[in-house]
């Protein structure tokens, strides 16, 4: 029985852009973990979330970039065999960013909640 290859190009693209998105998220909550010196427990929800956003998402960025480089030396049967061995392994990358993703919107919220803190209305809508 022959293997299915798998559409490399596309997935060497679905690694690279997974890539840059995870690194911008990493980006942004490295801002914060280097502006927060958590004072109260909301602080340091906020300083764990952004510290969390940076960790998968680096690893997210790096990891895929990882599958990039040993894709790209293949050639096009032989990466369509590994990738299909691997492929639980190749939703890592995006697994990771997701997971910074939604660290990183729960900072933006939590950050939001801290500085509206004077106006419970505001609180709500900048939900």
């Amino acid at each position: 029985e022959e293997l299915a290859m798998m559409d490399i190009p596309r997935l060497m693209a679905d690694l690279a852009n997974t890539g840059v998105v995870a690194t911008l998220i990493s980006g942004f909550s490295l801002t914060t973990v280097r502006l927060y010196v958590p004072k109260d427990s909301l602080q340091m929800f906020i300083y764990l979330t952004s510290f969390i956003a940076v960790h998968v998402s680096t690893c997210a960025a790096l990891s895929g970039i990882m599958f990039y480089y040993v894709l790209n030396g293949m050639q096009e049967h032989d990466a369509s065999a590994w990738a299909l061995k691997w492929r639980l392994v190749l939703k890592m990358p995006l697994l990771k960013a997701v997971m910074g993703a939604v660290s990183y919107l729960s900072s933006v919220i939590l950050i939001s909640w801290e500085n509206l803190g004077a106006s419970a209305t505001f609180q709500v809508v900048a939900m």
